[in-house]
Order: C-alpha cells, then structure tokens, then sequence
C-alpha cells in the first residue's frame, strides 16, 4: 500500500504540476492578448498618425500653391508700385500711363535710351531732360550721335546728376505738336543749340 500511496503522491504532484502550467499558460495567453491588444492600438494609431501626416501634408501644399499665388500677386503689385512711383517698369522700360513721379536716385534711373528729368546738382543746380547713351556711358540732352566716334559730344559733360524722374505725359494736343523731328536741337533747357 505504500507504493500504492507514493503513486498517489506521485499523480497528486504531476497534477499540481499540470495545473501550474495550466496557470503559467492561461497568464501567457493574457498576455498575449495584452500584447495584441498593445499591436492593434498601435496600428491603430499608425494609421491614425499617417491619415494627419497625410492631410498635414495636402495643407501644405495648398498653402504652398497658395504661397505662391500672393508671390505673383505681390510681383503685380510690386510692378504698379514701380509704375507709379517712377514711371517705369522692373524691365525699365516706360511704363503706359505713367505719373508725375518724386525725385529717385539716379543709380535707380532706366538706362535703355529713354528720356528722364535728371537734377545736376551744385554748382549747376538745374534740371535736364536726357536719355541715357550707352557707348559713351553717359547721359546726353537732345539727338543721340548716330555715329559715336565722329560726331560731336552733346552729354551733360562734368556735370553729375544725382536724382532723376520720369517725364510727366504731354496733354494730347501738346503731345501732337512736340513730336520729335531730329531737327538738330540739343538740350534746349540749357540754351543748347535750336
């Protein structure tokens, strides 16, 4: 009866046995459920992260079309701005229906041939109206010389001037009457040649 006890004993154990198992597995398996239950938020949340990374994403872009469209705005702006200011366009050319203007720096005055008021400063202290001539590098009064080297130098000479402005527009009828007929007169503000 002994050995009938100790068998007892024995199957007694192993079924402690079993069923710590049993509770070691039950525990794994709440943790494993814990743990997938961890996976599926985070998934959760991944896509959650990656749907507003993804709107994040198509704002900016937006704002960045949007950016972009104020920019060409602002350079429109910026171009009437220039016109009304000066007269003239960024490309310096005389701008249509340009308006009497204040004075501007001469370094910001157009030198594509066009006529401005320029103010030679002291001891002159006048104003001309001139164009810029390239192949001398200088401002000129009346005709530009068709032929640099030969003919005679009509500039403004050592006279420097430190601000400019546009032409003011010619009423209609005084438009007509001054057009330009390159008669030979040279810088008739100054007592030039008529």
């Amino acid at each position: 009866m002994d050995d009938l006890d100790a068998l007892y004993d024995q199957l007694d154990a192993y079924a402690d046995s079993i069923r710590a198992k049993d509770r070691l597995i039950e525990q794994q398996a709440k943790d494993l459920a814990s743990a997938q239950a961890c996976c599926d938020s985070y998934a959760v949340e991944k896509q959650q992260f990656s749907d507003k990374i993804e709107a994040l994403t198509a704002e900016v872009m937006e704002l960045q079309r949007d950016a972009e469209s104020w920019r060409a705005h602002m350079r429109e702006i910026e171009r009437v701005q220039d016109m009304v200011r000066g007269g003239f366009g960024r490309d310096g050319a005389l701008a249509q229906g340009r308006v009497m203007a204040e004075w501007q720096p001469i370094d910001t005055a157009p030198k594509d041939g066009s006529e401005v008021l320029l103010y030679l400063g002291a001891p002159w202290s006048k104003i001309e109206k001139a164009r810029w001539y390239a192949p001398w590098s200088n401002w000129q009064c009346g005709v530009i010389p068709s032929d640099p080297v030969r003919e005679e130098y009509f500039g403004i000479g050592s006279s420097v001037p430190t601000h400019w402005m546009p032409l003011p527009l010619a009423p209609d009828a005084v438009a007509r009457d001054n057009e330009p007929n390159n008669s030979g007169r040279h810088c008739p503000l100054d007592g030039g040649v008529e």
